[in-house]
């Protein structure tokens, strides 16, 4: 599965996680599952880990339609929000800024692409051991486990 996320209320923040070729199909797939989730909510930011991606196949036909469900729902509430894009490398950098031109019209959407995991924190609150924690994290709310309070993290 190329994408994994998790919800944190507490942090305010829908972490995902992009890994290999990513299609247009899954992008839907992970949007419908966020934006049904019971945790889902007005005004969480978003952060993705881009650092894992080695492809994206979408067309612009699809892209276009995929953003025109999204805005609604992400700018539900009217509360703005952060769509964080973590892009490590070249490539992922090259995608992230893709997507970003796709959300300069959105106005309660501000995506930034960051290259450095030591920027994040100027943007979204993290929890203490940053991106570490939250690839520990992904998957995890099903099975009810908090790994918010091991001590181990």
């Amino acid at each position: 599965m190329p994408f994994q996320f998790s919800i944190l209320p507490e942090y305010n923040l829908v972490f995902y996680r992009a890994q290999g070729i990513v299609t247009g199909a899954d992008a839907e797939d992970l949007f419908e599952r966020y934006a049904t989730h019971p945790q889902a909510a007005s005004g969480q930011d978003i952060l993705c880990d881009l650092s894992e991606l080695s492809e994206v196949r979408m067309d612009l036909d699809a892209r276009i339609r995929l953003q025109a469900r999204m805005e609604p729902v992400l700018a539900a509430g009217g509360k703005p929000r952060q769509y964080i894009l973590y892009a490590p490398t070249a490539l992922s950098c090259q995608m992230a800024e893709t997507f970003r031109e796709f959300w300069l019209s959105a106005p309660l959407i501000t995506v930034r692409v960051l290259p450095k995991e030591a920027l994040l924190r100027q943007f979204i609150q993290l929890p203490p051991n940053g991106l570490v924690h939250l690839n520990c994290l992904l998957g995890t709310q099903d099975k009810n486990i908090d790994l918010l309070n091991l001590a181990s993290l």
